[in-house]
């Protein structure tokens, strides 16, 4: 389902949609013991960071984020179903509510904190851009991944955190980019009408799929190891050209299904 609904997200607004090079996503893990926690059954936390190393002229920031944490080695991914039932994954990219934007602003729709590691995902409704006709707010947030910032009522840091969570055992945690098509990016600001659009949810921005990178890959926890992380290239080419409205009308039906 997110998959199929973030192709149409991609290409509904507009009828081209192709990846620009330039424009790369970095995703950083990191991971820290906590020997507080083991009474809840984790021996420490695990973060994912993501940010916009290259082509920052070319974008508006993040439009959506797809990975998964996998655990090997010994070590293992505490979720909610562990130890006592109260260590799990948590999704931390931005969302707020401003007032007058139906819905609220950011990346609230296919959230997923994961289960297990496995899933972790949100994007933007860039198929329906909406802003309060009374003020200059919308539920769009523009350069996440890019800067620190608050915005349309959410605020984030740099690099912004995506998700987080908790680990046990010793072995090694890793990013896992399975689908490379679910990180995307907004065009330049240009390209969307932040400021004159006048009805809400009639409006689409066309995403990019985004070259990115996986830098810190691999980490060891719990006395595993030893783990050297080089950043692993990966990326995905999409080009979409002259779709016809149909066609478009049919991908951005996908969103309901």
């Amino acid at each position: 389902m997110f998959k199929k609904c973030l192709l149409a997200l991609a290409v509904a607004g507009l009828f081209t949609s192709a990846a620009n090079a330039a424009v790369t996503v970095t995703y950083t893990l990191t991971a820290v013991s906590d020997s507080n926690l083991s009474a809840g059954g984790a021996a420490g936390t695990w973060s994912v960071y993501a940010q916009i190393t290259g082509g920052t002229a070319e974008t508006a920031g993040l439009a959506s984020v797809g990975l998964n944490v996998v655990a090997s080695g010994g070590a293992a991914v505490v979720d909610f179903d562990q130890g006592d039932g109260s260590l799990g994954s948590a999704l931390l990219m931005p969302t707020g509510t401003p007032s007058g934007v139906s819905g609220g602003s950011g990346f609230n729709t296919f959230g997923s904190a994961g289960d297990h590691g496995s899933g972790i995902s949100a994007a933007q409704n860039t198929l329906q851009y909406k802003r309060n006709t009374g003020s200059t707010a919308t539920n769009i947030l523009s350069g996440v991944g890019i800067n620190a910032a608050t915005q349309n009522g959410a605020s984030w840091d740099f690099p912004v955190q995506v998700a987080s969570g908790y680990w046990t055992g010793s072995g090694t945690l890793s990013v896992e980019i399975a689908d490379a098509t679910q990180t995307t990016v907004l065009p330049v600001a240009s390209a969307f009408p932040i400021s004159n659009a006048t009805v809400a949810g009639t409006t689409g921005i066309t995403t990019n799929f985004a070259d990115f990178v996986v830098a810190g890959a691999s980490v060891p926890v719990g006395g595993g190891g030893p783990v050297t992380p080089e950043p692993a290239s990966l990326g995905v080419s999409l080009s979409v050209a002259w779709l016809s409205w149909p066609v478009a009308g049919r991908l951005a039906n996908l969103l309901w299904c």
